[in-house]
């Protein structure tokens, strides 16, 4: 049985996480990445609305019902949360240290209430790292752009635990971006202003390293992936950028092109 997503197990699971995102659990979260303070502000809410225009690029491919889901880092589990209402049977791995205790409270309640698995490993800190399952779908999203050294340990770790004919989806900021560009050409930095990483606690864990395409292609072939299908795509543009930028006419151009925009998307297979 093939299967496509709908809006509908999104926005419940978007519905059932809202009590828990709360201005007092996203301070904590943000004392370690300053740009997710809710006083900046950042909207969790709004960024996980959003993000359903990430995770349909997806299921632009009919999907196995009832396979085993493996989701990569997740904090506000929106998406698995969707699989599972749509007849996944999804795992999560996630590294518990980074979060407060009420995250940890959420998740017992995401397990409760909808069957999904958390495992607390962190797989990109350890090599040849074996889980209880083998995986027919795995997504990394909004992850590895996140990691402050190489990506090798978490690819090949992913690899090691994913079904020979499985799949791998990956999305990742793209570094050319057309608003990066217009920071570099008015003499700014293009990563994280040097404000919110000295104002950070340690670890930081915002954007280490934001990656173009042919660096994307470059690790995930050293980690054994055929890519079956690259995009790249905007999500935020119409939400976030308004508040923090004024557009100017080099941006809008750029933003015609595929080449620089937001988002890179990445479904692969084991070689």
């Amino acid at each position: 049985m093939s299967l496509k997503i709908s809006a509908e197990p999104y926005q419940k699971a978007i519905d059932f996480l809202k009590p828990h995102i709360t201005r007092d659990v996203c301070k904590k979260i943000a004392a370690l990445d300053l740009s997710m303070d809710p006083d900046r502000p950042f909207d969790f809410v709004s960024y996980l609305e959003r993000s359903a225009i990430r995770y349909d690029r997806i299921f632009q491919q009919p999907l196995m019902s009832g396979a085993k889901w493996l989701e990569i880092g997740c904090l506000f589990p929106a998406f698995p949360i969707a699989l599972s209402l749509m007849g996944m049977n999804v795992s999560i791995v996630e590294d518990f240290s980074f979060y407060p205790p009420e995250i940890h409270q959420m998740y017992t309640q995401v397990s409760d209430t909808f069957g999904i698995r958390f495992l607390n490993h962190n797989l990109s800190t350890q090599e040849n790292m074996v889980l209880p399952d083998r995986y027919d779908y795995t997504s990394l999203m909004g992850v590895m752009e996140h990691l402050p050294h190489t990506p090798r340990f978490l690819l090949e770790n992913i690899h090691l635990n994913l079904n020979p004919n499985g799949f791998l989806y990956v999305d990742v900021p793209n570094l050319y971006f057309s608003f990066n560009i217009q920071r570099f050409l008015k003499g700014q930095h293009i990563q994280q202003p040097i404000a919110t990483l000295y104002r950070s606690g340690i670890p930081f864990v915002g954007h280490h390293r934001e990656y173009s395409v042919s660096d994307l292609r470059y690790v995930l072939g050293e980690a054994g992936f055929h890519v079956n299908r690259l995009e790249l795509f905007s999500y935020s543009t119409d939400f976030s950028l308004r508040r923090i930028a004024n557009p100017s006419l080099i941006f809008h151009l750029l933003s015609q092109m595929p080449s620089f925009r937001e988002l890179i998307f990445v479904e692969c297979q084991k070689r």
